[in-house]
């Protein structure tokens, strides 16, 4: 069997029935995105009547989920908001954990879903900075 042959193959047909190369491997509707500013709350509810916070940081982000730094382990399939560490914007979005890997350092990677896409006030100061984005556009409509 030789093995060049075979692989050419499996190329070749990976991308039958496109027009040209493919370029991009991104699977996701919206790609993750580095984080600019990375720092967060996220929050979560304890039981009915306690809903506790805390500091994090966002490893990235897209309109559909994000990665993130947490000294908290969540559980699998948990409900948490966040938003950004800032007082003058006050989005949140709701995500659902899809995992959890604890890091060498002791603290944990949690990677999740957004229950709908990310306010754009939030994703602009995540991804641009603060000083790149524009607080007051998800207070407009825009």
């Amino acid at each position: 069997m030789n093995l060049h042959e075979n692989s050419n193959k499996t190329a070749r047909r990976a991308n039958l029935g496109t027009r040209g190369p493919h370029i991009s491997l991104e699977r996701r509707a919206s790609p993750r995105l580095p984080a600019a500013d990375e720092r967060i709350w996220a929050g979560w509810w304890l039981d009915d009547d306690e809903f506790t916070t805390t500091a994090a940081r966002i490893e990235n982000i897209s309109r559909g989920g994000a990665k993130v730094r947490s000294i908290f382990e969540p559980e699998v399939s948990q409900d948490v908001w966040i938003r950004v560490a800032n007082p003058l914007c006050d989005d949140y979005v709701q995500a659902t954990v899809l995992e959890v890997v604890p890091t060498p350092e002791g603290d944990f990677w949690v990677r999740m879903a957004f229950s709908e896409p990310c306010p754009d006030a939030l994703y602009e100061i995540v991804t641009q900075g603060f000083a790149g984005a524009d607080p007051e556009a998800s207070h407009r409509g825009d």
